[in-house]
Parts: structure tokens; C-alpha cells; sequence
């Protein structure tokens, strides 16, 4: 029996020594796991506060891409106001170009009809000119025509006086002839009856000497008169021939201006045809050139609203230019913030694969503690059940002990029985008992330890088993920690793709931010070439509008000048036509009033001859009754003389007789002809004060017409002027309408470029937005994974602190343990030494 129990021993020894071992090599794996729960939590502080900072920098990221966001929204509907202006502005450059292109041919046509109306206001212009020296010349001429007509009135008058003195002085010759005619045919007949009858020759002689006397008185007053008669006749005859030159020349003159009349009748009728057609042409170039100006003006208004429209552009175009340059500062900042999450999202992927392989190897370690500590719960349980082997080994003992004193003291009884001879037997027995009662207080120690160790050993169960679940709950929350770790992991590798996403996505973004900048630069140039263009164009459109009402002012001036220069010259006309009727009159009483005076000069001319001839007989009679007169004086001293003188002066007498009848009859035709020209020259007197009147007032009408031509004339100028600046005005507005056409149309290109352009900006900005919504979607979505991860690696960080304590509670358990084993196993190593010896000295005894 001592042998099986020292082989029990012996087994709970190496069982003891074995369970020690498991307990520090559990110990010393708890302490391992410990380590790397500890470096496991310390990473995990460390992938948490890389998590917070990424996630800040994710935050940051999102609050950045919200901005961004809000920017290129901002700039979308900035871009988008561009688009919609573009096409507004399009739209006007359009309208305006379709305007100028509907504009051209009717400035085309005005420039057409200008330059007609130039040319025909040149030659109207010309024809006024020609005109107006044709009746600057009319007037001369009826300057002239006054002046010859004052001088044929005073000729006239003056030949009126003389040819009224000459028919009394033809009348009073007449009557003197008459009564010489008388005197002679009764001195004839004197003569005669003297011839006949000689009587009374003394008396009658004498009174024929006072009759001769006072005949040659008469006759030499006849002869005065005669010769007065024919100076004046002369005069007369020159004057009449003069007349008839003049009247002549002014009947040449009236045909003249007759003709010059009819010619400036003609052409001021078709000058005032020309006029009226000048004046329905100024009208319409009126209606044309206030079309022109309301349409100029409208056309101001429109390049105002587009140079406005242009500014809007320009400080759109600055926004733009200025958003973005914002954007692009940001988007190079988000690239940045980007590339730096990258950067820590891979050194967050290299962290969680790290900590996913230490969670691995904690988790392995885990999994050999549970293993462990399992083998170590199960030793537990052996050591229990060998500890309660061992208290009934004790009990054993102390039964044997009990039984071992008994059987002391009945030796020692049986010693004391036997005397001398039982005193060795009672040393035996006192031994035995000693042995005994140190067994007994061996065993009570040994019952004490193994209760002690029963009770550390059940702890150690009870902690076992803790340690089992805690074990079993680190493995768990290892492995959840594992497969956070994993999701985390995934999280941060899909942070990480989604980072490089995000960072390609930013390097197009920068691209087509950079190229957004480049486009939002043009367009601020472009902008402002537009506003500038817009600018020049409102300047030129002004001065259009400003050309255009002074075109129409002008216009109206040319529709009021030629409507007064159509009245003049219908007035012109109607003087014309009065003028030339009076021309006609004048022509036609100048033809008769040249033939009354060619009549005139030839009655002229044949009562010069006539009275040449009569004042030669008048002088040759003046000289025959002188004669006769000396002859009566010496008719006394010789009557045959006087009878033969008588004879001859019979002859003579009949000589006188018939040449003073016919002297008579010539002083009656004379005196005819001097009345018939007395009448002529109080006709030609009438006639002459009608054309002085008539030249007076041809005179007046000249003056006029020629105030009136030279106004006509200088308003033909004008209007030449006018209708050439008009020409120049239009030629220079259809080639400014030409150059809008053309700038309307460089502009309609340049702002469909920008529209397009604007359009495609606007499609990337919109794509942009969306790019960046998605971004700070997958930002927002990548910051609460993070923070799920923060959490996750929180919670795996305080689950690992759990496992570390739960670890070192182990550790310590193990290590006390172990020192309880330890101690067990000493204590039954030293149970076994003494077991061994009293069994050697059983085996003895």
C-alpha cells in the first residue's frame, strides 16, 4: 500500500510538474498574447487616430468638394447665365445681322436713288446754272431792252414833239404854199392879165414889189422853215432811220427774247418737272432717310442693349475668369488634400494589413491560449480531482497515522507489559508514534494544502474556465476584430482606390478646370473684344444715328427746299409763260412797230428828198424873188425889163405856179406823210411807253428771275452739295452697314463659338458638379466608414484592453498556479521523502 502511494505520488508529481509547466508555458503565452493584445491595442490607437485624422482630412476633403461643389454649381449657373446671354446675344447679333442684311438693299437702293438725286440735282444744278446765266443774260438784255426802250420813248416822244412841231410847220407850209400857190396863180394870173392889159402895171408893180417883198419875206421865212423843215426832216429821217435800227435791233431783241423766253419756258418747265420729280424724289429720300434714321435708331438701341448685353458677358466672363481661377486654386488644394489622403490611405492599407496580420497572429495566439488554457482548465480539473485524490490519500494517511498511533500505543503498552525486555519495542513504539504524530501533523499540513490547493485548484478551474471565455470571447473579439480589421482594411484599400479615383478624377478635374480657365480667360476676351466691338459699334451706330438725323434734317430741308424751289418755279413758270406771252406781244408789236418804222424811214428818207428839193426850190425861189424883188425895184427904171422880166416871170410864174402846185401837192403829200408819221410816232410813242412798260417790267421780271435764278441757282447748289454729301453719307453708311454686316456676322460666329464653347463649359461644369457630388457623396460615404471604422477600432481597442487584462488576469492565474502546483510539488515531493524512508523502515521492520 505505501508503494501505491508513493506511485500516486509520484504520478501527482509529474502531473504537478507537468501542470506547472503547462501553467507557465500558459503564463508565458499570456503574456505573449498580452504583449500583442497590448501592441495590437497600440496599433489600434494608432489606426484610430490615423482614422480620426483621416477622417478630418476626409471631412476637410468633403468640405472642400462642398465647396468645390458649390463653386462649380455656382459656376454652372454661372456658365449657364453665359449660355443663356450667349444666346440672347446670339440671338440680337442675329437680328441685327438679318436687320443689316435687310438693311443693305435698302440702302443700296437709297445710295442708288441718292446718287440719281446727286446727279440729277447736278444737272438740275447745271441747268439752273445755265439757266441763271441765260436769264442773267435775259435780264441784260432787258437792261438793254429798258434802256432802248427809255431811249425809243424819248426818241419817240422827241419825234412825236418834232413830227407835231413838223406837221404845224407842214400845216402852217402848206397853208404858206397854199397861199404862195394862191399868191402865185393870182400873180399869174396878175401876170397874165398884165400880160394882157399893161395898165395899171405901176400900181400893181408896186403892190407886186410889196406883194414880192412881202413874199420874199414869206418865202424867205418859207425857205427858213424849209430848211428848219429839212434839218428837222433830216433829224427826222436820221432819227427814224435810228428808230428803225433800234426797233430793228429791238424787235431782233423781242424775237430773241421771244425765243429766249420760249427756250427758258421750256426749260424751266422741265426744270420744274425736273424739280417736281426732285421734290417726289426728296420725298421719298425723306420717308427712305426717316426709315433710315428710326431704323438707325433702333439699331442704336440695339447695340446700347448689346453693348450692355457685351458688359454683362465681360463681367460674366471676369466671374468666370475668376471662379475659375478659384476652382483651380481649389481643385489644385483638393489634389493636394487628395494626394495626401492617398498617401495616408496607403499607409492606413500597409497599417491594417499590418494589424490584420498581427489581429491574425493574436488571434492564433488567442486561439493557442484558449487551446492552452483549455489543457490547462482540463490540467485544473486533473489536478482537482488528483488534489482530491490526494485528500483521500490523506485521509488515508492520517487513518494509517491514526491507526499507526494506535497501534504506538498499544505497542507501548505491550512494551510496558513486557518490562525490561519491551523497552527496545517501546522505543520502537515511541518512534512509531513520534513518526506518527509528525505524519499526522504532515498529513493535517498536506490536508491544509491540498484543501488550499482543492480551493486554488477549484479558482484555478473557475478562472480556467473565465479564462476559457475570455479566452473564447478574446478569440471572438479577435476575430471580429479580425474581420473589422478586414472591413477596415477593404474600407481602406476602397478609400484607397476610391482616393486614386478621386485623385484622377481632381487630375481631369485640373485639367478641365485648367482648360475651363483657359476657356473662361477667352471668354473674358473674347468678353471684352465684344464690349469693346460693341463699344465701336455703339460709337459708329450713334454716329449713324446722329448721320442719319442730320440725313434726316437735311432731307427735310431738301423736301422744304425743293417743295419752295417747285413753288418757285411754278411761279417761275407761270412768269415764264406771262413773259414770254409779253414777248410775244412785244415781237410781234416790234415786227409791226420795225415795218411803221422802215415805212417810216423810207416816208422818211423820200420827205428828206422831197424836202431837200423843196428847199431847193425854196431857195432857188427865195433867190428868184429876190431877183423878182430887184426886178420890182428896178421894174420902175425898166418896164420892158419888166415887161420882158413880167414875160419871163409869166413863165416863171407858171413854172413856179406848177412847181408850187406841185410843191403844194408835195407839201400836202408831206403834210400827209407828216401826219400819217405824226400818228406813227404817237402809235410808235404809245408803243413806246408799252414797251417801256413792258420792258420795265420785263426789266422787274429779269431782276426777279434772276434773284430767283441765283436763289435757284444757289439752292441747286445746295441741293448738288446736299444730294452729294448725301451720296457720300449714304455710300459711307451702306459701308458702314457693309462692316456692321460683317462684324454682325464675325460676332454671330465668335458668340456661337461662345455659346458652344459656353455650352460645353456649362456640360462640364455640370459634369464637374456631379463629379464632385458623387465625390462628396463617396467623401461623406468613405468619412462615416471611417468613422464605423474609428468606432470599430475603438470598440477592437477596448475589447483588445479587455483581452489584455483579461490576459495579464490569466497570466497572473497561470503564474499563481504554477506557484501553487510549484508548492504541491514540493510539498509532495517532500510528502515523498518521508513516505519513502518509513516504507525502507516498514520494509526493515
Amino acid at each position: 500500500m505505501a508503494t501505491n502511494g508513493t506511485a500516486e505520488i509520484d504520478l501527482a508529481l509529474s502531473k504537478a510538474a507537468e501542470a506547472e509547466r503547462d501553467l507557465r508555458r500558459t503564463a508565458t503565452q499570456a503574456d505573449a498574447i498580452e504583449q500583442a493584445a497590448s501592441r495590437l491595442a497600440e496599433g489600434s490607437d494608432g489606426r484610430a487616430s490615423s482614422g480620426q485624422e483621416l477622417r478630418a482630412s476626409l471631412e476637410e476633403l468633403a468640405d472642400e468638394v462642398e465647396g468645390t461643389s458649390i463653386t462649380l454649381q455656382t459656376l454652372a449657373r454661372a456658365q449657364q447665365r453665359i449660355r443663356e446671354d450667349a444666346g440672347e446675344v446670339l440671338r440680337g447679333l442675329e437680328a441685327t445681322a438679318s436687320g443689316l442684311q435687310e438693311l443693305a438693299p435698302s440702302i443700296h437702293g437709297i445710295k442708288n436713288d441718292t446718287e440719281a438725286l446727286a446727279a440729277s440735282a447736278e444737272g438740275t444744278a447745271a441747268g439752273t446754272e445755265e439757266i441763271a446765266r441765260s436769264i442773267k443774260g435775259v435780264g441784260q438784255n432787258a437792261e438793254e431792252l429798258a434802256t432802248a426802250s427809255e431811249e425809243l420813248l424819248a426818241t419817240a416822244v422827241s419825234n412825236t414833239k418834232d413830227l407835231a412841231d413838223l406837221a404845224e410847220r407842214g400845216e402852217s407850209n402848206a397853208a404858206s404854199m397854199e397861199e404862195v400857190a394862191t399868191t402865185i396863180e393870182q400873180m399869174a394870173k396878175g401876170i397874165g392879165r398884165l400880160s394882157a392889159d399893161a395898165k395899171g402895171v405901176g400900181e400893181r408893180i408896186l403892190g407886186m414889189s410889196t406883194a414880192v417883198t412881202s413874199a420874199g419875206t414869206a418865202l424867205e421865212r418859207v425857205t427858213r422853215d424849209a430848211t428848219e423843215m429839212a434839218t428837222a426832216v433830216e433829224e427826222t429821217s436820221a432819227t427814224a432811220e435810228q428808230m428803225a435800227r433800234s426797233i430793228k435791233s429791238v424787235a431782233e431783241n423781242a424775237k430773241a427774247l421771244e425765243e429766249a423766253a420760249a427756250s427758258t419756258t421750256s426749260m424751266v418747265t422741265e426744270i420744274a418737272a425736273s424739280v417736281e420729280q426732285v421734290a417726289v424724289t426728296a420725298e421719298r429720300n425723306a420717308v427712305v432717310v426717316e426709315t433710315n434714321a428710326t431704323a438707325a435708331e433702333q439699331l442704336a438701341r440695339s447695340a446700347q442693349v448689346m453693348a450692355q448685353s457685351a458688359e454683362q458677358i465681360n463681367q460674366l466672363g471676369a466671374t468666370s475668369t475668376a471662379a475659375s481661377a478659384q476652382v483651380e486654386t481649389s481643385t489644385r488644394r483638393i489634389v493636394e488634400i487628395v494626394d495626401h489622403a492617398r498617401k495616408t490611405a496607403d499607409q492606413s492599407v500597409v497599417i491594417a494589413r499590418e494589424g490584420a496580420a498581427t489581429v491574425g497572429k493574436s488571434i492564433a495566439g488567442l486561439g493557442s491560449i484558449r487551446q492552452a488554457m483549455v489543457e490547462s482548465a482540463g490540467v485544473m480539473k486533473e489536478m482537482g480531482r488528483r488534489a482530491e485524490e490526494i485528500g483521500d490519500i490523506v485521509q488515508t494517511i492520517n487513518m494509517i497515522a491514526d491507526r499507526t498511533n494506535l497501534l504506538s500505543l498499544n505497542a507501548s503498552i505491550e512494551a510496558a507489559r513486557a518490562g525490561e525486555h519491551g523497552r527496545g519495542f517501546a522505543v520502537v513504539a515511541e518512534e512509531i508514534r513520534a513518526l506518527s504524530d509528525r505524519a499526522a501533523a504532515a498529513s493535517a499540513d498536506i490536508a491544509k494544502i491540498v484543501r488550499g490547493l482543492q480551493g486554488t485548484a477549484r479558482e484555478a478551474v473557475t478562472a480556467s474556465v473565465e479564462s476559457v471565455k475570455n479566452a473564447e470571447e478574446g478569440s471572438r473579439l479577435a476575430t471580429d476584430a479580425e474581420r473589422a480589421l478586414g472591413t477596415i482594411l477593404e474600407g481602406v484599400e476602397g478609400l484607397g482606390r476610391s482616393v486614386r479615383d478621386v485623385e484622377r478624377a481632381n487630375g481631369d478635374q485640373v485639367q478641365a478646370v485648367s482648360s475651363m480657365a483657359q476657356i473662361a480667360a477667352r471668354v473674358n476676351d473674347e468678353g471684352k473684344a465684344i464690349a469693346r466691338a460693341a463699344a465701336e459699334q455703339t460709337s459708329a451706330i450713334q454716329a449713324l444715328a446722329q448721320g442719319s438725323g442730320e440725313m434726316r434734317r437735311m432731307a427735310r430741308q431738301t423736301k422744304e427746299a425743293t417743295g419752295e424751289q417747285a413753288r418757285s418755279l411754278r411761279d417761275v413758270v407761270r412768269a415764264n409763260t406771262l413773259l414770254t406771252a409779253n414777248a410775244e406781244r412785244v415781237s410781234r408789236a416790234m415786227g409791226e412797230q420795225a415795218s411803221g418804222a422802215a415805212q417810216l424811214a423810207k416816208a422818211a428818207m423820200q420827205m428828206r428828198s422831197l424836202t431837200h428839193q423843196t428847199s431847193t426850190a425854196m431857195n432857188e425861189q427865195t433867190r428868184a424873188l429876190t431877183g423878182v424883188g430887184a426886178l420890182a425895184q428896178e421894174v420902175t427904171s425898166a418896164a420892158q425889163r419888166m415887161v420882158t422880166g413880167l414875160a419871163e416871170q409869166a413863165g416863171g410864174a407858171t413854172e413856179v405856179a406848177r412847181t408850187v402846185d406841185d410843191a403844194r401837192k408835195q407839201a400836202g403829200q408831206v403834210s400827209r406823210v407828216v401826219a400819217e408819221r405824226s400818228r406813227a410816232a404817237k402809235q410808235l410813242d404809245v408803243a413806246s411807253r408799252q414797251v417801256a412798260t413792258l420792258a420795265a417790267a420785263v426789266k422787274g421780271a429779269a431782276v426777279e428771275q434772276t434773284k430767283a435764278a441765283a436763289a435757284l441757282a444757289k439752292e441747286g447748289e445746295a441741293v448738288r452739295r446736299i444730294a452729294k454729301q448725301a451720296a457720300r453719307a449714304v455710300a459711307e453708311q451702306a459701308e458702314t452697314v457693309a462692316m456692321l454686316a460683317t462684324a454682325a456676322v464675325r460676332q454671330t460666329t465668335t458668340m456661337q463659338t461662345i455659346a458652344s464653347a459656353s455650352a460645353e463649359q456649362t456640360g462640364a461644369a455640370e459634369k464637374l458638379a456631379k463629379t464632385f457630388v458623387d465625390l462628396r457623396g463617396r467623401t461623406r460615404a468613405v468619412a462615416g466608414a471611417l468613422l464605423v471604422q474609428a468606432r470599430d477600432a475603438l470598440a477592437t481597442r477596448d475589447a483588445l484592453g479587455q483581452v489584455v487584462g483579461q490576459m495579464a488576469r490569466i497570466r497572473d492565474a497561470s503564474t499563481g498556479h504554477a506557484d501553487t502546483v510549484a508548492s504541491l510539488w514540493s510539498a509532495l515531493s517532500r510528502l515523498r521523502a518521508p513516505n519513502g524512508t518509513a516504507g525502507g523502515a516498514a520494509s526493515e521492520s
